[in-house]
């Protein structure tokens, strides 16, 4: 009869996140934007359109400048860090 080896649980040292709760919620709106735009985009069936041409790709664009925001985004370090002499 084999021997049943125990498994890892998952509890050994935990990784940093990669990005903040921050980072991610200016990426979650950002795709959101990104989803919003293309759906209007295809919502609005004249070629020339005012909104297919105009507004969507506008929100489009504001959705993708959001995630880089949301990707290169820092967070500021703690004034406490600093100490004067």
């Amino acid at each position: 009869m084999p021997t049943m080896t125990k498994r890892s649980s998952g509890k050994g040292p935990k990784k940093p996140m990669l990005f903040s709760s921050v980072n991610y919620k200016w990426m979650g709106v950002g795709c959101l934007l990104v989803i919003v735009g293309f759906t209007l985009m295809y919502l609005d069936n004249d070629v020339y359109g005012f909104i297919s041409l105009t507004v969507s790709p506008v929100i489009v664009i504001t959705g993708y400048l959001l995630v880089a925001f949301g990707i290169l985004k820092k967070e500021a370090a703690p004034a406490d860090t600093f100490q004067e002499n």
